[in-house]
């Protein structure tokens, strides 16, 4: 069985905090890729408003999801985080499904 995750997180970053955010992003990224347990991450903005942002991350577990934000945490990056957006973000966890496609034709 895989444990593996895929987590969603849907942000809106407030209009004059959007060059702080961009520019912070790009450390955040590095950072939670080498973080244990982080398989892949891809920052998605919304094409009709940019300042909606959603975050797709892979991890290797709930477990090694939760000591990474227990670690956010203790450096206060999710607080500083939070000043920059306009709304609470909405995180949604999801799990893989097995599917095997059939051969076609």
């Amino acid at each position: 069985m895989n444990n593996a995750i895929t987590m969603t997180l849907k942000m809106k970053v407030k209009p004059s905090s959007q060059q702080a955010f961009l520019e912070a992003l790009n450390v955040r990224v590095a950072e939670t890729l080498a973080y244990p347990g982080a398989l892949s991450m891809q920052v998605i903005r919304q094409h009709d408003d940019p300042c909606t942002v959603l975050f797709v991350e892979e991890w290797e577990s709930i477990d090694a999801f939760n000591l990474y934000i227990a670690w956010r945490s203790q450096r206060d990056d999710i607080w500083h985080l939070g000043e920059m957006l306009s709304e609470m973000p909405h995180m949604t966890f999801w799990s893989t499904i097995d599917v095997k496609p059939v051969q076609l034709g």
